[in-house]
């Protein structure tokens, strides 16, 4: 038999681990595509606006297809406020607040399918509170409360 703690131990950093997946995904999106700024054909791979020399107000990156990849604002290039990712067919994947740079606020996270995958809030980057996980029928898989420690 298995031992059960040491498969809850793994997926805990199973989770961990894919918040900071997403995390790389958006500053990766950032940081290595702000220098061409169109694909070959013309269109946007992202539209947004620096004001000296610091992005500023909603911007948008986009897949080759045209659709919505990500899409988030800053504030003297800080992020602020609400981030939103999507797959190549639009379907949500996560949105996230942000506060000066750091993820403050709710978070939700959804599969592929539409239902909600997990929710919850951060505090300077840190997980708080009770954060609910979800099977991909939409039942609930866990609740975890994180003391914002974690």
């Amino acid at each position: 038999m298995t031992d059960r703690s040491l498969v809850k131990n793994n997926l805990r950093y199973h989770k961990i681990i894919m918040v900071f997946v997403v995390l790389i995904y958006i500053w990766v999106q950032y940081e290595f595509s702000s220098g061409n700024w169109t694909y070959n054909d013309g269109s946007p791979k992202i539209v947004g606006e620096q004001v000296n020399g610091r992005d500023e107000g909603t911007w948008t990156w986009y897949y080759e297809n045209g659709k919505m990849q990500m899409q988030g604002t800053f504030h003297k290039g800080k992020r602020n406020g609400s981030w939103i990712i999507w797959d190549s067919k639009e379907n949500k994947i996560s949105e996230s607040s942000y506060e000066n740079d750091k993820l403050n606020g709710k978070f939700t996270h959804w599969y592929p399918n539409g239902k909600m995958k997990s929710n919850g809030y951060y505090r300077d980057d840190r997980l708080i509170g009770n954060v609910t996980y979800y099977n991909e029928d939409g039942s609930i898989r866990e609740i975890k409360n994180y003391s914002g420690d974690e």
